[in-house]
């Protein structure tokens, strides 16, 4: 059997999302997956949890929501779908979700996951920026083949 390169995308993140990101990383069957993932550039990886077998691709994410950064993000994401054929991307989170299912759409990956980790459209964001990502999340989910959601509450928020 030939293995299946698993691509993870995670924005700047510390707490549950990191150690949710990572117990998949380490755990992942090794004997059919070949695991990788795509971190901002600054994020300290301890290399006795992430093992040197996982590949570990640092990308141009930075904290706060910048346009055309995301875009630069969403560009080497392509550069690495591409160089590493990846047949399933698992995206965590709005943000990378925007910007892992962007890259997605641009190389035609077979398989894209996205795990919902926090309420999009509850919190302090202003209105605009709430449905802005109503708006892209209505338009991505129809390249989105799974949602996973860390809890019942966003399952429900989610349909």
């Amino acid at each position: 059997m030939s293995e299946i390169k698993v691509l993870h995308v995670m924005r700047p993140a510390e707490g549950g999302m990191r150690t949710h990101v990572f117990a998949l990383l380490k755990k992942l069957n090794k004997k059919i997956f070949r695991p990788m993932a795509a971190l901002p550039k600054n994020m300290v990886v301890d290399r006795k949890v992430l093992t040197e077998e996982i590949e570990i691709y640092p990308v141009d994410f930075y904290a706060g929501p910048y346009l055309f950064s995301d875009l630069k993000a969403a560009a080497q994401l392509v550069k690495i779908i591409r160089r590493n054929k990846i047949c399933l991307l698992h995206v965590h989170g709005a943000r990378a979700g925007f910007v892992g299912r962007t890259a997605a759409l641009l190389t035609g990956v077979p398989v894209v996951i996205y795990t919902v980790h926090n309420f999009i459209y509850k919190g302090d964001s202003p209105h605009w920026q709430k449905k802005a990502c109503s708006l892209m999340e209505r338009l991505y989910c129809r390249f989105t083949d799974m949602y996973i959601t860390v809890s019942k509450a966003l399952a429900e928020e989610v349909n």
